[in-house]
């Protein structure tokens, strides 16, 4: 599990992925270009693009309130996909 206070920077652009994460309490805002893109809520995924596709990060992610995730290494997630990839569908 991974938390995240008000503020702070849970990805950055130009970095890779450490992982995949789903939010399970809080809202985080995804940044692109100093505007907000989006806002992820509970049940959310966050990194999954940039893993499945190996590129860096375009956006930032900021915690916009106190946030609690459940996050899966980047090693894990690729074990899982490569061992199940009908969860592929699901992200």
């Amino acid at each position: 599990m991974s938390s995240s206070e008000a503020g702070s920077v849970l990805m950055a652009p130009g970095e890779f992925a450490d992982g995949l994460y789903i939010v399970l309490a809080g809202q985080f805002v995804v940044r692109r270009d100093e505007q907000d893109a989006a806002v992820l809520g509970p049940g959310e995924l966050i990194g999954e693009t940039v893993l499945m596709t190996g590129a860096p990060l375009q956006s930032m992610v900021v915690a916009r309130t106190k946030c609690l995730s459940l996050w899966l290494p980047v090693e894990d997630f690729h074990e899982v996909i490569h061992i199940h990839p009908h969860v592929l569908e699901y992200v």
